[in-house]
């Protein structure tokens, strides 16, 4: 897949940055004021984060719309996905508000939309120039996972499979921000990242890569017990699988 490197920065107009952000005061500062060069406007739904995530991300220049509880990844991105139709968004770019992501690398995502039709661009540490430092245990439970969704995507066996199914860090052109608002087959955990892509997949939408860095040595990543994490991203993929989403 073509990495996109050589891609001209497209205009920043009409693309919205969608940031889920669960306590982490100590980022979204950067991540917000960072991202604010490359779009027009900064989302952030805060998911009932207690730590100033909310009023830190708003003195940055973010648009802030806070749950009054932690209800989960994908009911943020869910929020995310209906605020961006509300905004009749042309791109929206999804990334992390932990720093794993490269807010520069924003300009090459939305670029390789407009640049081949794609419904989806997923920045993936696995092609091209992608890397992650990421510890060798994650790398293969990531792998494991990426295995299982691909054969739920109905990709198995393809010419272009999908490399890095649990990236976060997505572009999203003004026809799958349509048709993913308000879909109630999206969960409300970590699966959603699953579930995004089956249902764009579903639709007929065509989902491309561009290879990015994804750090794992920052100050918060996820909270969560990496086991438990990965258990319930790997049943939510068997059940895609057997049901889909």
């Amino acid at each position: 897949m073509d990495d996109g490197n050589a891609l001209g920065d497209p205009d920043v107009e009409g693309t919205v940055v969608g940031i889920p952000a669960y306590n982490e005061a100590n980022t979204i500062g950067g991540v917000v004021s960072e991202s604010s060069s490359v779009a027009e406007e900064v989302l952030v739904v805060d998911d009932g984060s207690d730590d100033g995530t909310a009023r830190i991300a708003r003195s940055a220049g973010a648009t802030v719309i806070r749950h009054d509880r932690n209800r989960g990844y994908g009911a943020a991105l869910k929020a995310i996905f209906e605020e961006a139709t509300r905004r009749s968004a042309t791109h929206l770019v999804t990334l992390d508000g932990d720093a794993q992501h490269d807010p520069s690398d924003i300009p090459r995502l939305v670029g390789h939309l407009d640049r081949t039709g794609a419904g989806v661009v997923v920045g993936s540490r696995f092609v091209g120039s992608g890397a992650t430092d990421a510890p060798l245990y994650r790398r293969f439970g990531l792998h494991l996972l990426n295995t299982l969704a691909v054969v739920a995507l109905g990709r198995a066996g393809s010419s272009s499979p999908i490399t890095d199914t649990q990236s976060g860090f997505r572009a999203y052109d003004r026809r799958v921000i349509r048709a993913l608002a308000g879909r109630d087959r999206i969960s409300d955990h970590m699966g959603a990242s699953t579930d995004v892509l089956y249902l764009a997949c579903l639709d007929g939408f065509s989902v491309e890569e561009v290879g990015t860095e994804i750090s794992y040595d920052v100050e918060t990543t996820s909270t969560e017990n990496p086991v438990s994490h990965g258990t319930v991203l790997l049943k939510n993929v068997l059940r895609t699988i057997v049901f889909g989403p």
